[in-house]
């Protein structure tokens, strides 16, 4: 089906971007440790930077989980339409939390909002295919 081909097309679309995100965030977590300890404390400014890091492992994490369910997706499969909706569910969160951080802090965030606009897209999608996913019964060995 033509809707499944799409629908997992814009989940590896997002799975790859989050890859690529969680990279610049773990290469940029050393600048933010060298802007951290002007301002910090030095343990303040190390917890500060593994929590910067860490989320980037994150970001890397939840682009895995969204490209491996390109194939299941494509598939119209029912338990990868949760995973993928679920990823986009957190992925959503910590954008909205980074940009309402951040605001607070700094003035408009760029890789925040484009994290909440990523999973909002892809769970607007998800969302808007839902029915099409809890429709399809497949049997337990059927082939993607």
């Amino acid at each position: 089906m033509k809707s499944f081909r799409v629908t997992s097309i814009i989940v590896l679309v997002k799975g790859i971007l989050m890859i690529l995100l969680g990279f610049i965030h773990i290469a940029a977590s050393y600048f933010a440790l060298q802007d951290a300890q002007r301002q910090m404390s030095e343990i303040m400014a190390a917890k500060y930077t593994l929590w910067f890091g860490l989320l980037g492992l994150f970001f890397i994490f939840t682009g895995t989980i969204d490209i491996l369910s390109y194939t299941g997706l494509r598939g119209g499969v029912r338990q990868v339409w949760r995973t993928a909706f679920c990823s986009a569910i957190f992925t959503t969160l910590c954008g909205a939390t980074g940009t309402a951080v951040l605001l607070r802090v700094e003035g408009p965030p760029i890789f925040p909002i484009l994290v909440l606009f990523l999973g909002a897209i892809v769970l607007a999608v998800l969302q808007r295919r839902q029915d099409d996913f809890m429709d399809r019964n497949l049997e337990p060995n059927a082939r993607w």
